[in-house]
């Protein structure tokens, strides 16, 4: 099976090296955006990671920032790049922090066994805080960094949401939100359906915060798309139990034999400046 492997990295180090690595093969074509943040991007020495498969780089590289619509332009860029490319058959959204758990025939022969269908995690139910991620207006959210924000741009933050909250009208007010992990495995023809509603995306979703993780959801499931879905999630291994911070939990040895029986494709998240010897289990040290 042809795949593309659409990766979000923010910084250039061994350990995107190693996932490159880890996801090259002959059917390999690999979409890689560099966090217009980093200044440091050197692609030729990224390339050589990539000798079996094919490495490309997005057009445009985007100063993404936490909670904005510059993630949800970040994964869309990534598509309209890869549909630009044609042969891959599924194209899976990874971190730089993500590595494939399974070898490539057994990650192959799990999509093979059900044909078409969409890879996509939705949590059970929305909460009101979920909501009002897409109900109002956060005007100054591109001005935040990595949930730092300036005290100035807080300022206006505050004041803006105070104003909003006096006032009865409230955006997207017809539309059904769903919410699961931004983090997907979908088919070339639910990539290229979503590329065809970018102007919904953007109208729906612009100035929201937090949205990466409602947009397909919500798109996918008013869509005939949606019977294509599978019960089993995005196949992804993901920690949020044992985390202590707003973030998944860093993998560890700890975590190996979970990890190997959870039928997943990929996990997340690693960090080799905490446990390098955990993924060497499922890939070779750069």
């Amino acid at each position: 099976m042809k795949n593309a492997y659409l990766i979000m990295a923010h910084r250039q180090n061994r350990q995107l090296e190693r996932l490159l690595a880890a996801l090259d093969g002959p059917d390999s074509q690999i979409f890689l955006h560099m966090d217009a943040k980093c200044g440091d991007f050197d692609p030729d020495t990224l390339r050589r990671h990539v000798t079996a498969g094919i490495l490309h780089f997005t057009p445009e590289r985007l100063d993404v920032r936490w909670g904005g619509y510059s993630q949800i332009r970040c994964e869309l860029l990534m598509l309209k790049t890869a549909l630009g490319t044609p042969g891959w058959e599924y194209a899976h959204l990874l971190s730089a922090q993500d590595l494939p758990i399974l070898p490539q025939a057994e990650r192959d022969a799990v999509l093979t066994a059900h044909p078409g269908a969409e890879w996509i995690n939705f949590q059970p139910e929305l909460t009101d805080r979920d909501r009002k991620k897409a109900a109002y207006w956060y005007f100054f959210q591109e001005k935040n960094v990595n949930r730092q924000w300036a005290p100035g741009w807080r300022a206006l933050s505050f004041l803006s949401m105070q104003a909003q909250k006096l006032w009865p009208l409230r955006r997207n007010r017809k539309v059904t939100f769903y919410k699961g992990s931004n983090w997907f495995s979908i088919t070339r023809e639910l990539a290229s359906y979503v590329i065809s509603r970018e102007d919904w995306i953007q109208k729906t979703f612009r100035f929201s915060v937090c949205c990466d993780e409602l947009f397909l959801q919500t798109l996918v499931m008013d869509s005939p798309f949606r019977t294509r879905l599978r019960p089993e999630g995005n196949l992804r291994f993901i920690d949020w139990e044992h985390t202590d911070t707003s973030g998944p939990c860093v993998l560890t040895m700890k975590d190996l034999p979970r990890i190997q029986a959870s039928g997943c494709l990929f996990a997340r998240k690693f960090d080799e400046a905490v446990d390098p010897e955990v993924m060497d289990c499922f890939s070779n040290p750069i």
